[in-house]
């Protein structure tokens, strides 16, 4: 049996979805389910809608020396910055728009944030900073080992090869964000919120998706997959091949005991 349902995506198309009676073998017997909850789904749309990045331009040639902080806002804007370390222990947010910054460590303090806007990021370190809002940018070739995105709102956003390790992503709203070849190890995302989010070629272990409110994220195209925290992963999308690497994480979530090999 099949049906077919119409989903609508927040680009005004549409995307059909049929909706295949599963078959699987238990104890001899073969039992069909075409129950949606555990639905095989063929999709002729692309399932998450694509992240929309600018790139700055016009840019001037950005001089550390003449970076000012006012009213606790260090701000750069409209600048092309290369290879410095930026230090605000005075400046309470920092705030990046329209620019391109290339090998720049941030240096964090513990009541600053950070503020990237129509900005493309290449071969920086956010390592352990506070990120509040990220909009319109492209981040490549960037460390964000044990950053702070608690609540923080990403919004079409591309990540290239990009290192996420104990990063925290608890409580952030992410639209329309695509993680590329990137590295996402030991992240926490309790009770984020992801909508059109999607992880091609990326390595993804010990990630934790408890109380993660989805809508079609896609994690069909990450190289491996590794998570915990799962109890409900509606609006999520893996491949067939990829249930094995889940079958752990989701026989936790559904309380189901396993027995233990016994030893020799």
């Amino acid at each position: 049996m099949v049906v077919q349902t119409s989903v609508a995506s927040n680009v005004g198309r549409r995307a059909w979805l049929s909706v295949v009676g599963c078959r699987c073998h238990c104890a001899g017997r073969v039992i069909e389910d075409t129950v949606a909850q555990m639905a095989m789904i063929r999709v002729t749309e692309p399932f998450v809608a694509r992240p929309k990045v600018s790139i700055p331009r016009h840019l001037t040639d950005g001089d550390v020396d003449d970076l000012s902080i006012d009213r606790g806002l260090l701000e750069l804007s409209g600048i092309s910055l290369t290879n410095v370390s930026v230090l605000f222990d005075e400046a309470e947010e920092l705030l990046v728009e329209d620019s391109t910054l290339t090998g720049i460590v941030l240096t964090e303090t513990s009541a600053s944030s950070i503020d990237i806007v129509r900005s493309t990021l290449d071969q920086c370190d956010l390592s352990r900073a506070t990120l509040a809002n990220i909009r319109g940018s492209r981040i490549v070739g960037t460390k964000l080992v044990g950053s702070e995105l608690s609540g923080a709102t990403l919004t079409d956003v591309v990540f290239e090869h990009c290192s996420f390790r104990y990063a925290n992503l608890r409580m952030a709203t992410l639209r329309r964000v695509r993680f590329d070849n990137c590295v996402i190890d030991d992240v926490d995302a309790f009770e984020a919120s992801m909508t059109d989010v999607e992880f091609p070629e990326s390595s993804i272990s010990e990630f934790n998706l408890d109380r993660v409110s989805a809508s079609r994220v896609d994690l069909r195209n990450a190289s491996s997959l590794g998570l915990k925290g799962i109890g409900n992963m509606a609006g999520m999308l893996v491949a067939e091949e990829q249930l094995p690497s889940l079958a752990y994480a989701l026989a936790a979530a559904a309380g189901l005991d396993i027995e233990a090999p016994l030893d020799n």
